[in-house]
């Protein structure tokens, strides 16, 4: 689980009132035959499937509520892939990805659109710090390099490790980088500020010690930064987690 949000319980609470199509768009019914051919034929075809047919496959496979695009960055595949993700979607398509599973047709479009998101961050993008909780370790020991296959969630709101310090077994971790994706204006949930990190983002754990309660305690920093951004001295308060 990427964070600790209710947000399985307030997606199934979400009302589709409406198309995310555009008025005069064909239906769905309408293009399920020439859909089909498409889906059928790409293993043997040299082309990917176009964003509007991988969109069309998210909207009948995961039923999102509407949405209107104010991104000046993201298409409207890309933010309908960003909002299916932060409702309980993530959860499949980060064990898939995980356990290295074949990724069915939704998962595959909507890994696609992800994809396709994290291509468009500006390589001059500001660092930041941010939080993540999880109930596992899910990273090496302290001084390697490592990645998760999953796409991986944090948080620029430091209270949401505070949550598990007395936890055993828990995981808190503080995160330098600068490729994820601030997702709020998109999610479900536009209260978490969660930020998004790519699948196979590598780290470099700088820190990493269990408690006394058995929660791992973690500072982890994009091997992509400065070296020993998480270590300069104007950034050592990041080492003292709570």
């Amino acid at each position: 689980m990427p964070l600790s949000f209710s947000r399985t319980i307030a997606t199934k609470n979400i009302v589709n009132s409406g198309s995310l199509l555009p008025y005069n768009t064909v239906s769905a019914a309408d293009i399920s035959s020439n859909l089909f051919k498409e889906i059928i034929n790409v293993n043997n075809s040299k082309h990917t499937l176009s964003n509007e047919t991988l969109k069309q496959i998210l909207i009948d496979s995961f039923d999102p509520a509407p949405f209107i695009n104010s991104s000046n960055l993201f298409n409207d595949f890309e933010i309908l892939s960003i909002r299916i993700y932060t409702g309980p979607a993530y959860k499949k398509l980060n064990e898939d990805l995980r356990n290295n599973n074949q990724l069915d047709k939704k998962n595959s479009a909507l890994n696609e659109g992800l994809n396709s998101a994290f291509k468009k961050i500006p390589i001059n993008q500001k660092h930041i710090k941010t939080y993540r909780i999880s109930d596992f370790n899910d990273f090496k020991s302290e001084g390697q390099t490592s990645q998760d296959a999953g796409y991986l969630s944090t948080s620029l709101d430091a209270e949401l490790i505070k949550d598990i310090i007395y936890i055993p077994g828990g995981t808190a971790s503080i995160i330098f980088g600068k490729s994820g994706i601030c997702i709020d204006d998109f999610a479900v949930l536009s209260d978490e500020r969660e930020v998004l990190y790519n699948k196979d983002t590598e780290f470099n754990i700088l820190f990493k010690v269990k408690d006394e309660n058995g929660t791992t305690k973690r500072v982890l920093e994009e091997t992509i930064l400065p070296k020993n951004t998480g270590k300069e001295e104007r950034l050592i308060e990041a080492l003292i987690l709570p």
